[in-house]
Parts: C-alpha cells; structure tokens; sequence
C-alpha cells in the first residue's frame, strides 16, 4: 500500500466512526412542524465525506502528502469525532442531585462542544487551501 493512501483510510475510518447510526438524522422542533434541526454530528459526517473524497482524489493523482499538515489534519479532526461518539466520557448526567448542577454541566459540555467543532472546522479549513493548491498545481501539469 502507497504512503499517500494511509491518508485517505484514517479518514475513512473518521468518517465511518461520525456516521449516526441509532437515531433519526434530522429532528423537528416542533412536533407536525417542518422545522428541522440536524445534529452536529450529521453535519460532520457530511464534511467528513467530502475530505475522504477530497483525499481520494489527491491519492489518485499520486499527489504528495506533506506528512505535517496531515497530522495536524488528524489531530483537530479527532477530537469531535470522540466527542460525537463518546460523549458520556466527558459529562456524567447521571451523577447530578442537584438541578443548578445539570445546568453547569450542561454549559460546560456545551463549550467543549463548541470548541471542538472550532478546532474541526479549522482543520477542515486547513486540508481545503492544501487541497485546491494541490489541484491547481496537478491541473496545471
């Protein structure tokens, strides 16, 4: 197997892991609106789609990873992928007595939410300058 696939595979394997598989990908507000909601995690599988496609691409043209910006990519991309999959291991709900304790929690959780999807789209951010750089220069060649 070529260097330049593993990349294509860690994000396969990232995007696999985001898929929701247990619930319903769009919600509604309302119930008998047609308001809906989708959950972060939907939205980073989309994403995620179109970066393992992105590497697909870069990987058929046998263009040349840099090794850095790969890792980078792969280190502010995992930490929502853990956070959509595994979201108990950073706020126990089942521990709390007290309702102004849940509500701490509950803002905590949410800045970690935010933060983690801040440092994903950076990285999504990231592999989409390498990756329209990259294009050009295969285009023009």
């Amino acid at each position: 197997m070529k260097r330049e696939g593993i990349a294509f595979f860690v994000f396969l394997v990232l995007l696999l892991l985001s898929i929701p598989f247990e619930s319903d990908v769009a919600t509604s507000l309302l119930p008998g609106w047609h308001v809906e909601i989708y959950p972060p995690c939907c939205i980073a599988a989309i994403i995620l789609f179109f970066v393992t496609a992105g590497y697909w691409i870069l990987l058929k043209r046998a263009v040349r990873m840099n090794p850095i910006l790969f890792v980078t990519h792969v280190l502010l991309s995992i930490p929502t992928v853990v956070f959509i999959r595994l979201p108990f291991l950073f706020v126990h709900f089942q521990a709390i007595k007290n309702v102004e304790d849940y509500g701490e929690l509950f803002n905590k959780r949410m800045t970690m939410l935010e933060c983690a999807f801040s440092l994903f789209i950076l990285g999504q951010l990231l592999f989409g300058v390498f990756f329209l750089l990259k294009l050009k220069q295969v285009l023009k060649s």
